[in-house]
């Protein structure tokens, strides 16, 4: 038997009851700080051991940031359950796309993020490219016409035939087309093939259009990503990190084209890539282009699945003399892929 004033009994655990809750909270609050410090050591420098962890959206470490921050807030800590929420409101800031391109559609309540041409763009400035993996669906290929294209970037693309019944169906008479197989570029002007290797896994263009303007396109496919989610298993680390050499390989492909043909020409790519934005693989294509939906993006940029978008594998870079009004993401009804649309104004030298 206890020697304490039995009125005192019931006293006590509820003091130590409450000990406990603040002890949770306080590991709760430090746990949210330790995961913003090792998230963004990790984004910053991406071992490639941990290249799977790439794929997860940036968002969902926000999610779960700020829902520590939350569960741990308590009269004792608020500042530094405050601290947690603004070191999480930051990395948004810096590493998660809809923070921006949200914020835009936010801004510009007035102007629909439609699919009508920029009114602040005259027809021999502005350039429409859409991008998009149809999974080898002529329908997939053919909804990119309601969108009035300029030009169009296909991926997983139909067969030869179907491209150009495409071609012709967006620009008449005017329209052309490169077929590479896997990759397919249709516009309504001259095609001039500059793909090197025709094994690769681009298809490469110079294009004239009928008013003067000259520019390169490119529509790419890099490897298909690791499809498993046995994350216990060293495989399923080591399997990332081989995925991410390989599109390391293959953007170094890509670049050495680019360099040896496109030197003194404006370019334009897009495609699948099979990875986010802000992979690591990507850099040697950053000193050359730039992410377009990064620059102008607005609303929900992602694009796989075209169901349940996730991911921003589907994206258009475009040569830094070529400034982008829009990008935007929409839905296709026949790939499990959404459509990149972007809006592009051109160097005045492109211009006649």
């Amino acid at each position: 038997m206890s020697d304490l004033p039995e009125e005192l009994i019931p006293a006590r655990v509820g003091s130590e009851g409450s000990a406990t809750v603040s002890c949770w909270r306080q590991l709760a609050c430090s746990s949210s700080v330790f995961l913003w410090l090792v998230i963004l050591l990790i984004l910053l420098f991406q071992p490639n051991a941990l290249a799977a962890l790439t794929l997860v959206p940036p968002w969902c470490w926000v999610v779960a940031g700020v829902a520590l921050a939350v569960i741990g807030y308590q009269r004792s800590i608020r500042r530094w359950s405050m601290l947690a929420i603004a070191l999480w409101v930051l990395f948004a800031c810096v590493f998660v796309d809809e923070t921006q391109s949200l914020g835009r559609v936010i801004v510009r309540m007035a102007t629909s993020p439609d699919d009508s041409k920029p009114q602040a763009e005259s027809e021999t400035e502005s350039l429409r490219v859409i991008s998009l993996n149809c999974a080898g669906d002529v329908q997939a290929a053919q909804e990119v016409i309601q969108h009035k294209p300029d030009a169009v970037l296909l991926q997983e693309s139909p067969g030869r035939e179907q491209v150009a019944t495409l071609a012709k169906s967006l620009f008449g008479d005017r329209g052309n087309f490169l077929h590479k197989g896997d990759t397919s570029i249709i516009v309504g002007g001259t095609v001039t093939d500059l793909t090197l290797d025709h094994d690769t896994h681009f298809a490469h263009a110079r294009v004239r259009f009928a008013n003067g303007r000259e520019l390169d396109l490119i529509s790419l496919r890099l490897a298909p990503p690791v499809f498993r989610m046995d994350f216990w298993s060293p495989k399923f680390w080591t399997d990332h990190r081989d995925r991410r050499a390989k599109h390391r390989e293959e953007i170094g492909q890509l670049v050495g084209q680019l360099r040896r043909t496109s030197a003194k020409h404006s370019v334009i790519l897009g495609g699948d890539f099979n990875t986010t934005p802000i992979d690591l693989a990507l850099n040697e294509l950053r000193s050359h282009v730039f992410d377009t939906f990064r620059a102008a993006g607005r609303g929900l940029g992602n694009t796989g699945t075209s169901e349940y978008p996730l991911f921003r594998v589907d994206q258009i870079w475009a040569s830094r003399d070529i400034k982008a009004v829009l990008s935007i993401a929409r839905a296709s009804n026949h790939s499990d892929h959404r459509m990149v649309i972007s809006d592009l104004r051109l160097p005045a030298k492109l211009v006649e």
